[in-house]
């Protein structure tokens, strides 16, 4: 290339317009980049949740799994039976403890009890 032709195209390249066109395909490129580094962040965070949810699913797996093999054999139902309606086998007798310190609402007595001692409060 001659001298003339050089020193054009060095014109174009260093014109305003020139710079305007690559700080504005810069801008655009920054943009897109950030936009899928964001993202990238997001999937990473999304893939820890999830594993820690699997894992859980796991152990809970393994529990009922655990809790299924107890309850097919003959001791297990027993103790299933036995846990949620109080009963017992022939001969055996079921036995409920009461705490001594707790009150029933049904007792026509206790109620009577509050209502003369709330009454005798007034005049004190």
């Amino acid at each position: 290339m001659d001298f003339q032709q050089k020193r054009k195209i060095r014109n174009i390249m260093y014109s305003k317009v020139m710079l305007i066109i690559l700080l504005l395909l810069t801008f655009f490129l920054s943009k897109g980049a950030w936009g899928i580094f964001i993202k990238a962040l997001s999937s990473k965070n999304s893939l820890k949740e999830i594993k820690k949810e699997y894992t859980d699913l796991e152990t809970r797996k393994q529990i009922l799994s655990d809790d299924i093999a107890e309850l097919n054999t003959e001791k297990g139902k027993e103790e299933e039976i036995r846990s949620k309606y109080s009963v017992a086998k022939n001969g055996e007798v079921n036995i409920i403890i009461v705490d001594k310190n707790t009150t029933s609402t049904n007792d026509p007595s206790s109620s009577n009890s509050d209502f003369w001692s709330k009454f005798l409060e007034w005049f004190k």
